[in-house]
């Protein structure tokens, strides 16, 4: 199992979308393992990577200093090699621990592995634990279809009986456009 990733986010300087878009796709050639660039929202772009390695873009393209943070694998569903579709949309679900609740929670993040890998739709599926104590759930689809099929699946379910006792506060969400995805082991 990889044990290590990265996300990187950069916001794009006004007006270079395009170029930015363009960087991230093509920088994906070169990766090792698995890279998805994504787009979180207007002008704000993303790369995971697993392994952790990404090459940023040149600060003309910024309009801010790229922000990394360290991903901790604590389970993952790797993508089928080849693709059956391309893969179009993401999805990243950040949460926070209840106190003492740590160990916990990670038991039920690996064991909801299982539950993704029957789940066709779902291309890659990763449980994170990040760099600053957070967790995040990182999942990436063929279409619009495929995401709402796992957000309405077993593993948010469970989730959300469990979040009164093992989650401080509501989880984060964010929908995510792939705008690339190489696929690696």
């Amino acid at each position: 199992m990889r044990k290590q990733g990265l996300l990187v986010r950069f916001e794009a300087a006004k007006g270079r979308d395009h170029e930015l878009e363009t960087f991230l796709v093509s920088a994906l050639d070169a990766a090792a393992g698995s890279c998805f660039a994504v787009q979180f929202g207007r002008s704000e772009y993303g790369v995971f990577a697993f392994p952790s390695a990404v090459t940023s873009p040149g600060t003309e393209l910024l309009a801010s200093e790229a922000r990394s943070e360290t991903l901790a694998v604590l389970a993952h569903k790797l993508p089928k090699l080849p693709a059956p579709a391309p893969i179009t949309r993401g999805l990243l679900l950040k949460f926070s621990a209840r106190e003492g609740r740590q160990s916990e929670l990670e038991r039920f993040l690996r064991s909801a592995c299982d539950v993704v890998e029957q789940e066709a739709g779902t291309a890659a599926w990763y449980a994170l634990r990040l760099a600053g104590g957070g967790y995040a759930l990182f999942a990436v689809f063929p279409d619009d279809a495929q995401r709402f099929t796992h957000l309405t699946g077993p593993v948010p379910r469970a989730l959300t009986e469990q979040a009164l006792a093992l989650l401080d506060g509501v989880p984060d969400m964010d929908l995510l456009q792939v705008l690339a995805a190489r696929l690696g082991s």
